[in-house]
């Protein structure tokens, strides 16, 4: 794994209709992005080609940090990182649908990425930053288990952007308070 590199391009190639769907009414949570990276695709499908993986700290709407069920060596949960793929591709085809990568950099960044624009430096300006995410309860075609999954990704207005990053440091920081962020 490593970090990413290359361009926005201007277009990426898909055949008809094959842009990412929305198809169910999900809950809304915060996302805050930790880190994306080339993901191993050793165990991968070779014909789905390279992929990132993505790594969120998720906040619901109240603020509260979702937290894995088991103590962290402090005896306090610990926040449960979400972790989502997406492939390498960061066009949009000629109807104008996004790669997902691509939707979920423009939300975090509140911006729309510009043709050649440096990707390394598109997910270095990513890191920390905060966007609402459509999330939703996805089944594995091929093992039919059930997986949380990013429906859709919107811009958060800066106030709350602010106040996720600062839950994160106050974690990082590990200050004895709530798992509230003041919203």
């Amino acid at each position: 794994m490593g970090k990413i590199h290359g361009t926005v391009p201007a277009q990426r190639e898909t055949r008809e209709g094959t842009g990412e769907k929305f198809m169910v009414q999900p809950d809304l949570y915060y996302l805050q992005l930790i880190s994306v990276e080339e993901a191993d695709n050793s165990n991968s499908n070779p014909e789905w080609g390279n992929s990132w993986e993505w790594k969120f700290l998720v906040s619901d709407r109240n603020g509260r940090v979702v937290t894995s069920k088991t103590m962290g060596p402090d005896g306090r949960p610990q926040p449960l990182l979400m972790r989502q793929f997406s492939s390498d591709k960061m066009g949009s085809n000629p109807k104008g649908v996004k790669a997902k990568g691509r939707q979920w950099f423009e939300a975090l960044l509140r911006r729309p990425l510009r043709d050649n624009e440096d990707l390394g430096e598109v997910a270095d300006a990513a890191v920390g930053e905060v966007a609402g995410g459509m999330l939703c309860v996805q089944t594995a075609k091929t093992t039919g288990t059930e997986y949380c999954a990013i429906a859709q990704m919107i811009p958060a207005d800066a106030e709350t952007v602010a106040k996720v990053q600062e839950r994160k440091r106050q974690l990082a920081e590990s200050q004895p308070d709530t798992d509230d962020v003041p919203f």
